[in-house]
């Protein structure tokens, strides 16, 4: 039984074990940023190899599937020998692009010009950090809430028994209400 003759005090009973709600709202509330934190780093974007070392040339479309294909579109760069892949469709054959390889390794190629690295804005760089932050600062509001109320009711619950008894201590008999009997004999 709770203090007050309740028979379910604050929190979730499991069996014989009872687990306050702060407890579990901290878990929750941990989870839920340990869970924003996995998807952000799942899908962010990944580092493109041709970045480390780029070396910028032309190229001559040999062939490309249309976009609605699935394929690559082989191309044959200016001054390498062989040919190379190029992630996109819909060109036209004998076309010349400019075209970005790593140095050392022309068998892949991009376009140039369409690296993803470094374009990330200053709102994508400081939400995730927002986001923590404020987590974070819930759940420190979270504990200082749940104990500011255990203090204060611990320390303000007081029985009927000890105020009568405080105020038989002060000797204070015009603050004690009157009795029945007492109110009787007044009239």
């Amino acid at each position: 039984m709770s203090r007050h003759g309740s028979q379910n005090p604050r929190g979730i009973r499991l069996g014989r074990i009872r687990i306050s709600l702060t407890v579990v709202s901290m878990c929750v509330l941990l989870l839920a940023i340990v869970g924003l934190g996995a998807w952000w780093w799942i899908g962010r974007s990944g580092v493109d190899p041709i970045d480390a070392n780029p070396v910028s040339a032309s190229a001559t479309v040999m062939s490309s599937p249309s976009c609605l294909d699935v394929g690559h579109t082989t191309v044959r760069v200016s001054g390498v020998a062989g040919v190379s892949n190029l992630d996109g469709c819909g060109f036209a054959v004998g076309q010349r692009i400019s075209v970005e390889y790593l140095a050392g390794h022309p068998d892949v190629v991009r376009l140039s010009g369409t690296t993803h690295a470094g374009e990330s804005s200053t709102a994508r760089k400081i939400v995730p950090i927002g986001i923590l932050v404020a987590g974070l600062a819930a759940a420190v509001g979270l504990v200082a809430a749940s104990r500011a109320g255990s203090k204060r009711s611990r320390s303000g619950a007081v029985s009927v028994a000890q105020l009568r008894a405080r105020m038989a201590e002060r000797g204070d008999a015009s603050a004690a209400p009157a009795s029945p009997e007492q109110s009787g004999q007044a009239q």
